[in-house]
């Protein structure tokens, strides 16, 4: 798990035009946050998504910039740490990559197709639950029929949200 991380790490900081901004940010989770949030892959794949260019989060959905300013991040190094845990969180390109020559763009096909209802994300028309449905669509293993209802559940809150679609 080390080495995957010290890899993704590299991966990150070789592409990334940050440089010392981005190193920066990995020293800054790895000091401040790794203790408490674990490692930012997985706390950004399970806590926060990306909708655009906006990262988001379970707290302060609408300026989660703001929260980690608040939360113990210095100022210098929010955009660093944004950056790192958005390239975490981008999960909706595997959607796209993987369902979007058949369904398109995720937002469109959440909007049109689920939310959450009953506390599960549901089909709006048949009502089945998703993460029923999903291990029977397309031979997907269960590892991936539970990452793509995680990730199309936190789109679904957030694309319903002003809809009333979602509880």
């Amino acid at each position: 798990m080390t080495a995957y991380r010290s890899i993704l790490a590299a991966c990150w900081l070789l592409s990334s035009p940050l440089g010392a901004e981005a190193q920066n940010a990995l020293a800054a989770w790895d000091n401040r946050c790794e203790e408490c949030h674990g490692p930012a892959d997985e706390f950004a794949g399970k806590y926060l998504w990306a909708i655009g260019d906006q990262l988001q989060g379970r707290h302060h959905v609408s300026d989660l910039r703001r929260f980690m300013g608040n939360h113990y991040v210095p100022g210098h190094l929010l955009d660093g740490l944004q950056s790192l845990l958005m390239q975490h969180a981008s999960t909706t390109r595997r959607f796209e990559q993987l369902c979007g020559a058949c369904h398109g763009d995720v937002q469109a096909f959440v909007h049109k197709s689920v939310a959450v209802k009953w506390g599960k994300l549901r089909g709006l028309e048949s009502s089945v639950a998703v993460e029923e449905f999903l291990t029977t669509h397309q031979n997907l293993p269960a590892e991936d029929a539970d990452f793509f209802t995680r990730m199309l559940t936190r789109v679904a809150d957030h694309v319903h949200a002003d809809q009333g679609t979602s509880e």
